[in-house]
């Protein structure tokens, strides 16, 4: 209970208000607010007031994640912390864990600088979760550890087993790294700088450290500015996909690197100095379970598909107790207990989900999704509990060869699930199941040997080349500006007229190989237009070049030439 001053009579009154669940006072601290400054103490303090703040983000991190446990409060709407950061100069032990729904937001990027330690500058420093977000800060320190297959070394990357619904956030903050022993240091862009040394990266989004469960796999990144030499602005890899808008990279060694089937999107950025400016890397595998197998797609049974959902337990429990029993010698005992039983049923709890989803819709959707969902398509750690792993280097027509050591077990126990399944629904020995359609146990039967069929073919036969595809990394930035792209990574990229002797190197700007892709609409320091690399408005001579262009005169031209030949 509080009181408060009524308005309408003078007096006080008594009110009570729920808040997340939990009753609470107006005067109750909820601990959503930490402070850190550089006075602060993390031995003494609380992080609640100014006062009493902490020394060190790391700390406040800590202490914002732990909040909800020590309130006691059991959130049915998102519980979101602040972290606010003092003007300051904070030398943090990497990687700080920034956990669901905690923003940091620092006074402003020019007055809060946060660098990781020394022994700690080849990690990630700030590890992102489900709705974290970064304000206002400026970024030091950071070291890649190989500038062409990174994995740390980032100021932001994703928390490894995160499971993301709300895309991490990174806004107005920059990255700075010009050592001045470093300023005219000579370059060898083959060799990637080795004298200059490796700078830091900005954003790192690769989904293979998430939970294999998360919905997505990105980050937003808004007015952010990295001048770093020999350092990437954004990587991202796999599944990974990284939106950015007022993207700004200088003297990097990669401004924006796609790689292994990673996807970039940009609005009005741009990629000056530096060597590669947009780099797209390599593919990953897609995996299309053929939908022709479901002919009773179009059947729609919304009352059958809650009555199958509300006896998910009992159709999972009784798949895992089957599997115990009749599942590949390997895996049996795994079944009754342990790592594999737990993450089993869990598939197929998630299947179930799929199969009542498609109960809903005329259409083929989520169960193939699910069907998709089992291959990472990309090369990952041997072991995974969830995935049927597709080798890296699959070329497009080709019969892949998937890293299954096993002799299949796995698969196979796959399969058999989808049968166990499939029985439990279809024969239904706990009675059920009897008011449901013989129509919608042949659509679930059919969703069911979909996944059956495309496990079969594509894993076990090796034969389903024609469901897989290829997905090169992508690029895709409208208004982009190139200013001497590719001339250098240090102070000798700078133009004559600004002491260097950089020149702009077109090869390197936009930059294709392994099936990447790069589309974009850009400018540079010329005045040059270009729709891709086949399209280009020349403003020095007011002309049009390009094979695209050419083509569109000759289709324009070629039916009138055609046209008066026969007058």
């Amino acid at each position: 209970m509080a009181l408060i001053k009524s308005i309408t009579s003078g007096s006080f009154e008594a009110i009570q208000t729920v808040t997340y669940g939990k009753t609470s006072t107006l005067g109750d601290n909820l601990d959503k607010v930490f402070y850190v400054t550089e006075q602060g103490s993390d031995d003494n303090n609380n992080g609640k007031t100014i006062g009493s703040a902490f020394r060190t983000i790391k700390a406040a991190a800590l202490a914002a994640s732990q909040s909800i446990v020590a309130n006691g409060i059991t959130p049915t709407l998102p519980y979101r912390t602040t972290i606010r950061v003092k003007t300051g100069y904070y030398v943090e032990e990497a990687p700080i864990v920034i956990a669901n729904n905690v923003s940091i937001l620092g006074d402003d990027l020019r007055s809060v600088v946060v660098r990781p330690s020394d022994a700690t500058s080849g990690s990630n420093l700030f590890l992102m979760n489900n709705g974290s977000y970064a304000f206002g800060l400026r970024l030091e320190g950071c070291v890649i550890d190989d500038l062409e297959d990174p994995k740390n070394g980032f100021f932001f990357a994703f928390q490894p087993g995160a499971s993301i619904s709300t895309s991490p956030y990174v806004q107005n903050c920059s990255a700075i790294r010009t050592p001045p022993d470093k300023f005219y240091t000579p370059l060898d862009s083959a060799s990637a700088n080795p004298l200059v040394g490796n700078g830091p990266g900005g954003m790192l989004i690769d989904d293979a450290v998430l939970d294999p469960y998360s919905p997505l796999r990105s980050m937003i990144v808004d007015s952010y500015t990295q001048v770093a030499f020999n350092g990437i602005g954004v990587c991202a890899r796999g599944r990974g996909y990284g939106q950015m808008v007022s993207f700004f990279t200088n003297f990097s060694r990669v401004g924006v690197y796609a790689k292994d089937g990673g996807h970039c999107s940009l609005l009005n950025s741009n990629t000056t100095f530096g060597d590669f400016g947009l780099r797209s890397s390599g593919s990953r595998i897609l995996v299309n379970p053929d939908t022709t197998l479901v002919t009773s797609a179009s059947y729609v049974d919304a009352v059958s598909s809650a009555l199958i959902l509300d006896n998910t337990g009992s159709i999972t429990n009784y798949m895992i107790n089957e599997l115990a029993i009749s599942g590949s010698t390997q895996y049996t005992s795994s079944y009754q207990s342990g790592a594999i039983r737990t993450a089993t049923l869990k598939d197929a709890t998630l299947l179930v989900k799929c199969i009542t989803d498609d109960l809903l819709s005329p259409a083929v959707v989520r169960v193939s999704q699910f069907g998709s969902g089992q291959f990472l398509g990309q090369d990952t750690t041997v072991g995974k509990v969830r995935t049927l792993p597709v080798q890296s280097g699959f070329s497009k027509g080709a019969v892949t060869a998937f890293r299954i050591n096993d002799g299949f077990d796995m698969a196979r126990d796959y399969i058999l699930a989808y049968d166990k399944i499939n029985y439990y629904i279809q024969n239904d020995p706990n009675n059920l199941f009897s008011s449901v359609p013989t129509t919608t146990k042949q659509k679930v039967s059919q969703l069911l040997n979909m996944l059956k069929d495309t496990i079969q073919r594509v894993v076990i036969n090796q034969s389903g080349a024609d469901l897989l595809t290829e997905f090169g990394s992508l690029i895709t930035s409208t208004s982009h500006d190139f200013s001497y792209a590719g001339s250098g990574v240090n102070f000798l990229a700078l133009p004559n007229n600004q002491g260097g002797v950089g020149k702009t190197n077109i090869d390197l700007r936009v930059y294709q190989e392994n099936n990447g892709r790069v589309y974009y609409t850009a400018g540079d320091e010329t005045g040059d237009q270009y729709q891709g690399n086949d399209f280009i408005i020349r403003q020095s001579t007011g002309t049009i070049e390009g094979r695209t262009f050419y083509r569109a005169i000759t289709a324009q031209i070629t039916p009138i030439n055609l046209a008066l030949e026969t007058v």
